[in-house]
């Protein structure tokens, strides 16, 4: 009996919050991303890094076209910068200041391979990345035109994705900067 009485004084004796400050003490749980079903969530579980999981997720439910944030891009384009090397305008030819021009980039290898393949860039005068446009699909390829291994991977998915799954383009643009106005 005297256990008890001491464990009830103790709890008298502790502070009182309110409800309203204790629910207001606990961070809110982020909700669980919503089921792929077995085959989509055991394939996204491979993937390596947030931007790979939200791009295979956007396109096994089929949800269509996303464009990059600001953000999302700047890692991106620091993988790029790595691995690319601009080819510029022909020497001979007068460019205009607001000339872009087309450059393909290969993230096979990359940290990014799971999100992107051969990607398009845009690059202006200044060799400055003003664009970015990528095609999620898994499409497969003539043997040969992609490494193996990823054409392996993408010929497995493929015939796995459910009925719902779509490609879709994943887009950049970057703002034009106030000197270029």
């Amino acid at each position: 009996m005297m256990r008890s009485t001491f464990a009830y004084l103790l709890l008298l004796s502790l502070p009182l919050f309110s409800v309203a400050q204790i629910h207001n003490a606990v961070p809110d749980a982020k909700p669980a991303p919503e089921s792929l079903g077995c085959i989509g969530d055991f394939l996204c579980k491979r993937l390596n890094d947030s931007l790979s999981v939200r791009l295979f997720r956007n396109y096994w439910t089929g949800k269509g076209d996303i464009w990059l944030s600001d953000e999302q891009f700047a890692a991106v384009e620091e993988c790029i910068r790595e691995m690319w090397q601009p080819q510029g305008f022909e020497a001979d030819t007068l460019v205009p200041a607001d000339a872009v021009r087309r450059e393909s980039v290969s993230f096979y290898g990359t940290k990014y391979r799971n999100a992107f393949g051969v990607a398009t860039v845009y690059v202006d005068a200044q060799n400055r990345i003003v664009g970015f446009m990528d095609t999620y699909d898994f499409d497969a390829k003539r043997w040969g035109i992609r490494p193996f291994k990823y054409e392996l991977i993408v010929r497995i998915v493929s015939l796995l994705s459910p009925s719902a799954s779509l490609p879709f383009n994943i887009y950049y643009e970057r703002p034009p900067v106030a000197s270029d106005l």
